[in-house]
């Protein structure tokens, strides 16, 4: 299923600029309804977190990655992302030092699938 997903990514749906690979919006969410979506990782703050996340997302403090390797396979799709984009891109480059090689940054970050209406899910009453 994954090798299906990459396909599709290199097909026009993934973007690359300079070594980044960059996972569009639609993409994702269209990825998620079918199933067969990668692995999310939200490396904001946890107030942020708890403010509104996207659902089934995985999440860990940016700044916790430099404590040792998160408790995510190191060979499958990763698509990580912050509010914007700053903290993501020194996440991924924490991750690639520790050996993960399958990474893609959520182009526009939490603020952009926000701003493009896909599901949200809180934690705050």
């Amino acid at each position: 299923m994954f090798g299906q997903i990459a396909e599709s990514v290199t097909k026009g749906c993934q973007r690359i600029l300079g070594n980044e690979k960059h996972f569009v919006q639609q993409v994702l969410y269209r990825e998620r309804q079918r199933g067969g979506a990668p692995q999310v990782l939200d490396v904001r703050q946890d107030a942020e977190w708890r403010a509104g996340h996207l659902p089934r997302a995985r999440h860990i403090e940016g700044g916790r990655l430099r404590a040792g390797d998160p408790p995510l396979p190191k060979d499958e799709p990763l698509v990580v992302h912050c509010g914007h984009a700053d903290h993501s891109t020194v996440a991924i480059s924490l991750l690639q030092r520790r050996g993960y090689g399958n990474l893609a940054l959520l182009y526009g970050g939490f603020s952009a699938w926000q701003a493009a209406g896909y599901p949200v899910e809180s934690e705050v009453e």
